[in-house]
């Protein structure tokens, strides 16, 4: 999905992203269930970390103490925060993930003429590991060596100034085929099956003669897991790997 940005729809292209959680969008979840056949024959850990380290995929706090479990018990149900203030024998579960989900590393590359710079993300949802996760708030971060403040300032990017060391730091929502839009919703789109890719101009990255720029992106992940006749939904940020280059 080629995304090419010129010069005079950036402003209209671009816009500030904002990261919103809701109860669906949490690596815990709130759960009612009988104590007494949760916490039978199970010993409690002092962190979920140990249940990660033991290779279980959910640590629960029940009564104070945290215990693992490789599955939720399917007597338990889920509750909404609002539920949870009127429900008895409220516990927490949560969702743990593999420390290696790292997304591939986006690439760049110059035009032959060294006049633009482009930006892909690779199709990393459609990667096998991904096929029980909804996405969504793809965003491309760009950062790159600045001298003043000043170079950080721009009508068409959402930018930080980073003062130690003096840098920029752009970041850009990027549309996601499939999930931000689809055929079934939008009888105007297409997806060409290629990387979701935006280029630049040279000139519009204030960069210095051979700047270090980093580039790397991140996504709001939906891990969907069967829970009995229900899907519960664990949400956590994904990031890439970080591509550095000399402009």
């Amino acid at each position: 999905m080629f995304v090419k940005v010129i010069f005079l729809l950036l402003a209209v292209i671009f816009a500030k992203i904002e990261w919103i959680y809701g109860d669906d969008r949490s690596l815990c979840i709130y759960m009612t269930c009988q104590y007494n056949a949760l916490a039978s024959n199970q010993k409690p850990v002092r962190a979920c970390e140990e249940c990660r380290l033991n290779n279980t995929r959910f640590c629960g706090e029940i009564s104070r103490k945290i215990y693992c479990f490789h599955k939720i018990p399917n007597f338990c149900q889920q509750l909404s925060n609002e539920a949870k203030r009127s429900v008895e024998q409220v516990h927490q579960f949560c969702y743990l993930p593999d420390n290696q989900y790292l997304l591939r590393t986006p690439i760049v590359e110059k035009s032959e003429n060294d006049t633009a710079i482009n930006f892909a993300i690779p199709r990393f949802f459609e990667d096998k590991e991904y096929e029980e996760y909804d996405f969504s708030n793809l965003t491309l971060f760009i950062k790159h060596d600045a001298k003043t403040k000043e170079d950080c300032e721009s009508k068409f990017f959402n930018i930080h100034y980073i003062s130690s060391p003096p840098s920029c730091l752009i970041t850009i929502p990027v549309p996601l085929p499939r999930f931000d839009s689809n055929s079934e919703n939008d009888p105007f789109y297409y997806d060409d099956q290629t990387d979701m890719s935006i280029e630049f101009s040279r000139d519009l990255l204030k960069t210095l003669s051979n700047s270090n720029v980093s580039t790397w992106y991140s996504v709001q992940a939906i891990r969907n897991l069967p829970h009995g006749k229900a899907i519960l939904k664990f949400g956590l940020p994904l990031f890439s790997y970080r591509k550095d280059i000399v402009l």
